[in-house]
């Protein structure tokens, strides 16, 4: 059964240079590794993350970029990455159709 998996994680500082470069960045590996342990082949795994004194942002796996109006964003590996709030405000309505879809296909199964 598909399921929608948001991990949220925090930290002192990474480094958003290399990030929009392209260039591997061990902890956010590690993070987006965690997520991808988690999630079970046929889910939408989110990591939302945040450092000290800049915006939350998200990453996303890139087979689902065509469902969203995307601003600002990088290409992280297979992920794309771009900020929350923006992000939630543009997209809240396609959000909610992946969602509604997950719930359809559970039936009354829930987690």
């Amino acid at each position: 059964m598909p399921r929608l998996v948001i991990e949220c994680k925090s930290y002192a500082d990474l480094p958003y240079a290399s990030i929009l470069a392209g260039d591997s960045v061990s902890l956010l590996d590690k993070w987006l590794s965690e997520l991808s342990y988690d999630c079970d082949p046929e889910d939408v795994g989110i990591l939302c993350f945040k450092t000290n004194r800049k915006p939350w942002l998200i990453a996303f796996p890139i087979m689902y970029q065509d469902n969203f109006q995307l601003t600002g964003y990088t290409i992280y590996g297979q992920y794309v990455i771009t900020g929350l709030e923006n992000f939630l405000m543009v997209n809240h309505q396609s959000l909610k159709k992946i969602c509604a879809l997950i719930v359809r296909t559970m039936g009354n199964e829930f987690i």
